[in-house]
């Protein structure tokens, strides 16, 4: 995160002080999280299930926290308390505005299931000539996308951002405050189902991103995806489609299929992609990311090499031999989509 001087976070969140004395002081980074606290850092006290950011405060401004954004009726007697209606929202605020000050490009990720593989694949794919930013694990809530945010820097070329959803405005809610150039819609399934009438009302939480948009407004659909037409309809300007099938814009053909990897190559090139992952359904990102390394000029052979260096994470695909016995950790918190896709392959 670059400084920012707290005169403008408190103008961003719409804060109250109850000292001057702070304004010309600066933030370098934010943290919900009293136990990571550097110094130099704004901690914001969230309300969570089963803590109260509150009670942390004091402890966050002794390790050195430049100042602490809090509840309007929180109670202190230190001149580093900065009080906002809602601390969850002045997060928000304060990341939407950061992404105000820096031209980068931004790409926004959404979909039921294959986000956060998709983005991995992307970042490693384009940090090949650029300075990569963006969603670290799945970081992908209205928490976790802000902090995101705040990876950007001055250095910054391309920041790769994730975004979930377990109700209808989030997408949205997300997206305005990446602003992105860019949006991926990887597939819609089942996934927060008991939040939604239908997976129709899902595909439709999902189509949020594309009103996010900004710039050239550039959306990569999944051709496979059963909502295409839908999203098609949907997007706001360019267009370019991912998948097996025939009629995708960039469509993936499988050469060679083995218990640990696969291969396959991408229409109209024989250069053949080895993924070293067992699960097929893995092309989609690949695929994807493909299509961002070819629009950012990365030559073929090196995303190649990238995608030959790329493999499972624990919980999410990771294959164990021992012995006689081979142990595939699918144990991540999937849901059906990624479980039914982890099944067939």
């Amino acid at each position: 995160m670059e400084a920012v001087r707290l005169d403008k976070l408190v103008k961003w969140c719409r804060g109250n002080i109850t000292s001057n004395a702070i304004l010309k002081r600066y933030c370098y980074g934010i943290s919900t999280d009293s136990r990571d606290i550097r110094k130099g850092d704004i901690f914001i006290a969230l309300q969570g299930e089963k803590f109260d950011g509150a009670s942390f405060v004091n402890s966050a401004l002794r390790d050195g926290a430049v100042a602490a954004i809090t509840p309007k009726n929180f109670q202190s007697s230190s001149k580093k308390i900065i009080r906002v209606t809602d601390t969850l929202k002045a997060l928000g605020d304060i990341a939407r505005r950061y992404r105000k000050e820096f031209n980068v490009y931004v790409i926004g990720i959404t979909g039921s299931d294959g986000k956060t593989t998709t983005k991995e694949f992307i970042k490693k794919t384009l940090s090949a000539r650029y300075n990569i930013s963006g969603t670290e694990g799945n970081f992908n809530n209205a928490v976790g996308l802000p902090l995101s945010v705040f990876s950007i820097d001055k250095n910054t070329g391309i920041c790769v951002l994730e975004m979930g959803m377990n109700s209808k405005d989030e997408i949205r809610y997300l997206g305005n405050i990446a602003r992105p150039q860019a949006g991926i819609i990887t597939t819609v399934g089942p996934a927060h189902i008991g939040s939604f009438e239908n997976i129709s009302s899902i595909a439709e939480a999902k189509a949020e991103l594309m009103e996010t948009l900004v710039g050239e407004k550039f959306c990569m659909l999944n051709y496979d995806c059963r909502f295409y037409p839908f999203f098609r309809e949907q997007a706001p300007a360019k267009v370019l489609s991912f998948g097996v099938k025939k009629g995708a814009d960039i469509r993936g053909a499988f050469e060679k299929e083995e218990n640990d990897s696969f291969t396959f190559h991408v229409q109209g090139s024989s250069y053949p992609y080895k993924i070293n992952f067992w699960n097929t359904s893995i092309i989609y990102p690949a695929l994807a990311a493909i299509r961002f390394g070819r629009k950012f000029e990365i030559p073929e052979k090196n995303i190649g090499e990238i995608f030959s260096k790329i493999h499972p994470l624990p919980g999410r695909g990771k294959v164990y031999h021992t012995g006689k016995i081979t142990v595939i950790d699918e144990s991540y918190n999937s849901n059906p989509n990624s479980l039914k896709a982890s099944l067939s392959s």
